[in-house]
């Protein structure tokens, strides 16, 4: 399994992204990050779902399948064949 630190999430991101939807989603990281620390929840997984939310909003339908076997989502996902619900 490949793992990626927040940083080159950030950066992969970044490049997938239009300017506006990535500095969304770093708006969204940072007030999971303040959400976590009120409810006592780890800031890390908090913050990597924030900033990960809106990661395949940008996808085209047709791209999803393919993006969906990358990570594993193949057989894992009832809703895999469904567009809306993997982005």
């Amino acid at each position: 399994m490949m793992t990626m630190t927040i940083d080159e999430m950030r950066r992969k991101l970044q490049g997938r992204l239009k300017a506006s939807r990535f500095a969304h989603s770093i708006g969204v990281a940072d007030t999971a990050v303040k959400l976590a620390k009120r409810f006592g929840v780890d800031t890390e997984k908090a913050y990597i779902a924030g900033l990960l939310h809106d990661c395949a909003r940008e996808f085209e339908d047709s791209q999803l399948p393919a993006e969906a076997k990358l990570v594993r989502l193949k057989g894992k996902c009832r809703f895999c064949s469904i567009p809306t619900l993997v982005r």
